[in-house]
C-alpha cells in the first residue's frame, strides 16, 4: 500500500494542481497581486486563476523594476527633504505600476471579498482612487476594502506638514454600497463625513493616520449608526472623541491627543487605550457588559523629557485611567485606600484585563488591589510592568503617591492584610506578568497569586533583561512555594535577549550569566 503510493507520487508530484479550483483561487488569494499573476506561467492548470481569487492586495512598488524601487526609495527620501523632486524614470515607473493596477483590477472576473489598495499620493490628486473605489463597490461588491496613501513620512511632525497632498476628496455616499461591511483608510486628510452619507452597512471601521475636524468625526459616527468595531489610531485634528451607539462591541483608540473621550455603549465589549493624551478627569466610559480591557503608555513614541517638562502632553498613565474610571476616585471612596467602597459597574463584569503598570510603585499597587475587587469575574490577568524613565518623573510620581496612601501596616504585608477578592477565589486561572526584575513589591503579588489563588491553572512570569542575579535567584525561589491551586503551572522565562539567543534557554542557565 506504501509502495504504491510512494508510486503515485514519483508519477506525478505536482499534487497541488490536481486540487478543485476553488481551494487553489483561495490560495492564491493570499498572495499579493504580483505574485498572484505570476502563477499562470506554473504550468496550464493554473492559468488565469488568480482572475477568479476573492482578495486583492495591490501594493505598485513590488510592481515596479528591482532597481527602481531602491531609486524610488532614495528620491522619495529627498523629496520630503526638499533637495528634489522625482526623476523622469521615476515617475514613468510610477505611471506604469498604476496602469498594472487598472490592467488587473479590470481584468479581473468575479465579486471580491476584499480588497487592499496601496498607492502613491498622485492617484488621490488625480481621482484614480475614486475611480477604483466606485468600480470595486459598484462591480465587484467589495465587502472588506482598505486604502493607504503610500507616499508619506514616517513621522507624523512631518506627516502633517504634507497632508495638503493627502485631501481625500470623494463623492457623497461612496461609502454607502449594501455590500462594504469593512473600511480601513490610512495617511489622508479627510475635509468632511459626506463620503459616509446613508453608510448604515459598515461593521468595522478603521482610521488610521488620519487629520480629521471634530465635527467630520462626529458626523462619520452618527451616519455610521450600525458601527461594531471602531479603531481611531495615530489621528489628529478633533479635540474630542464621542461614541454613543447601542451597537458597537469594540473601540480601539490609540496615541489620540484630545481634551475629552466619552463612551456610552451598553454593547461594548472590548476596549483598547493605548498612549492616550487626555484629562484623566474627561475620560468617561459607560460599557456594563465590558469583557475585556486593555490599557498601554508607550513611552517609545514620544519624547521622554518633552512629558516631564509639559505635563499637559504626557500620555495618560495606566494608574490614572484605572483611578478615574474605576471609581476609586469618587467622593464616597476618598477615604484612603485601604477599604474603599465599590460603586463601579464598568470592571465588575469583566473577563480580561492586561495593562501596563508599576507594580514596585505602593499606589500603582493599591490601586492594582481595588482593581482586583471590583472585577469579580476576571479570570485572566495581564501585566507588563513599566517603571518611571526619568528622575524627575518618578519624583513628581513619588510626591502624588503618598497622597492617601498610608498603610496602617508595613507595605510587605500589602496582600496578606487584603481582604481576598473574589476573583482571587473563584475566576483567576492565568496570569502573565512581563518586565518582571525580581524585586520585593513584584514577588509579593505573585506570592500572593500562588498561595491564594484557588483556580489558577498557570502563572507565567517573563523576566526583563535588567534583571539582577539576586532578583532572579528570588524569582527561582516562587516555585517552591506552597500553592493553593493544584493545576497550576509556574512558567518562568529569561530575558528576551538571552531566550532569542538561545532556542529552549533555561532559567537556571539564564540566572548564570547575571550579574
Amino acid at each position: 500500500m506504501a509502495s504504491n503510493l510512494a508510486e503515485d507520487i514519483t508519477d506525478d508530484p505536482d499534487l497541488i494542481s490536481k486540487l478543485p479550483d476553488t481551494l487553489l483561487t483561495e490560495i492564491i488569494s493570499q498572495l499579493p497581486v504580483d505574485e498572484a499573476v505570476r502563477t499562470s506561467i506554473l504550468s496550464r492548470r493554473w492559468h488565469g486563476l488568480w482572475r477568479y481569487v476573492s482578495r486583492l492586495d495591490f501594493d505598485p512598488k513590488r510592481m515596479m523594476k528591482p532597481s527602481k524601487q531602491i531609486l524610488y526609495r532614495e528620491q522619495i527620501i529627498s523629496q520630503r527633504l526638499g533637495i528634489n523632486s522625482l526623476s523622469r524614470d521615476v515617475k514613468k515607473e510610477i505611471f506604469h505600476a498604476v496602469m498594472m493596477i487598472n490592467k488587473v483590477l479590470f481584468s479581473h472576473r468575479c465579486n471580491l471579498i476584499s480588497c487592499k489598495i496601496i498607492h502613491f499620493h498622485d492617484s488621490c490628486k488625480y481621482g484614480q482612487l475614486e475611480k477604483w473605489i466606485e468600480y470595486l463597490i459598484a462591480e465587484k461588491g467589495v465587502q472588506e476594502l482598505a486604502l493607504t496613501c503610500e507616499d508619506c513620512p514616517n513621522s507624523q511632525q512631518n506627516f502633517m506638514g504634507r497632508f495638503s497632498n493627502l485631501k481625500l476628496s470623494l463623492p457623497s455616499g461612496i461609502f454607502s454600497c449594501t455590500t462594504l461591511h469593512a473600511l480601513e483608510l490610512t495617511h489622508y486628510q479627510l475635509e468632511t463625513d459626506s463620503p459616509f452619507d446613508h453608510c448604515h452597512n459598515l461593521k468595522t471601521l478603521k482610521l488610521k493616520w488620519l487629520s480629521l475636524t471634530t465635527e467630520t468625526l462626529d458626523g462619520i459616527m452618527s451616519t455610521c449608526d450600525c458601527l461594531e468595531h471602531l479603531s481611531l489610531c495615530f489621528c489628529t485634528g478633533f479635540n474630542r472623541v464621542r461614541v454613543v451607539s447601542e451597537n458597537i462591541k469594540t473601540v480601539e483608540l490609540e496615541s489620540l491627543n484630545v481634551h475629552e473621550i466619552y463612551l456610552s455603549t451598553k454593547s461594548l465589549g472590548v476596549l483598547v487605550l493605548d498612549s492616550l493624551k487626555c484629562p484623566a478627569k474627561n475620560l468617561v466610559i459607560n460599557a456594563p457588559k465590558l469583557r475585556v480591557f486593555r490599557a498601554y503608555r508607550n513611552l517609545k513614541l514620544e519624547n521622554p523629557n518633552k512629558i516631564v517638562r509639559d505635563p499637559d502632553a504626557k500620555p495618560l498613565k495606566v494608574a490614572e485611567i484605572l483611578e478615574h474610571c474605576s471609581g476609586l476616585l469618587r467622593p464616597e471612596n476618598d477615604q484612603g485606600y485601604d477599604h474603599p467602597k465599590d460603586n463601579s459597574s464598568l470592571f465588575e463584569n469583566l473577563w480580561i484585563l492586561s495593562i501596563d503598570l508599576d507594580l514596585n510603585n505602593i499606589r500603582e499597587v493599591l490601586i492594582l488591589s481595588f482593581m482586583l475587587r471590583v472585577c469579580t469575574h476576571l479570570q485572566q490577568l495581564e501585566i507588563n510592568i513599566q517603571e518611571m524613565h526619568s528622575e524627575l518623573e518618578e519624583a513628581i510620581t513619588s510626591d502624588h503617591s503618598t497622597q492617601n496612601c498610608s498603610l496602617p501596616y508595613p507595605e510587605s504585608m500589602l496582600w496578606d492584610k487584603r481582604e481576598l477578592c473574589d476573583c482571587i477565589t473563584h475566576t483567576l486561572s492565568q496570569a502573565s506578568i512581563k518586565g518582571f526584575e525580581g524585586k520585593e513589591r513584584e514577588l509579593e503579588f505573585v506570592r500572593h497569586l500562588i498561595t491564594k489563588a484557588t483556580v489558577m491553572k498557570r502563572i507565567n512570569i517573563c523576566c526583563n533583561d535588567s534583571c539582577s542575579r539576586e532578583g532572579a535567584e528570588a524569582t527561582l525561589r516562587l516555585l517552591s512555594l506552597p500553592r493553593s491551586s493544584i493545576n497550576v503551572s509556574i512558567v518562568l522565562n529569561p530575558g528576551p535577549e538571552f531566550e532569542s539567543a538561545e532556542v529552549g534557554a533555561k532559567f537556571e542557565r539564564w540566572i548564570l550569566t547575571l550579574k
